[in-house]
């Protein structure tokens, strides 16, 4: 079996020196791996697509980096950075809890539309009596 993960890496390695690919494949495959349900085959143009990505991803961060003032980089230069890529979970928590509210507020006001028909159905029906 380890015959065939180093068989795998080698034609990974050849595959994206032909591509010219950011990161090794078999790096890709190996997070992606770890993160997905065992069992799981990942096709070539996943792996392809990823390693892009991610490529992106860094330019993006370094030219950010780029901006800064100053010769060295620091640590809390790339924080700053990688903060919009590390904010989207917590978007992702704020829109739930965003709609979360809005359908309480739905609902509450869908309880108030009852209440006032409720209320002046009694002046509706005085008013059919006295016609």
């Amino acid at each position: 079996m380890a015959d065939d993960e180093k068989k795998e890496a080698t034609e990974e390695e050849i595959d994206e020196a032909a591509e010219n690919l950011a990161f090794t494949n078999a790096e890709i495959v190996r997070l992606i791996k770890k993160n997905l349900p065992e069992g799981r085959m990942i096709k070539k143009r996943v792996k392809t697509g990823m390693n892009k990505f991610l490529e992106e991803v860094c330019i993006d961060v370094c030219k950010k980096l780029a901006k800064e003032p100053y010769a060295y980089i620091e640590y809390d230069m790339l924080e700053r950075a990688i903060r919009p890529y590390k904010d989207l979970h917590s978007l992702e928590v704020e829109k739930e809890r965003l709609i979360a509210s809005l359908n309480k507020i739905k609902a509450d006001c869908e309880v108030m539309v009852d209440d006032i028909n409720r209320k002046f159905s009694i002046f509706e029906d005085k008013d059919k009596k006295n016609e």
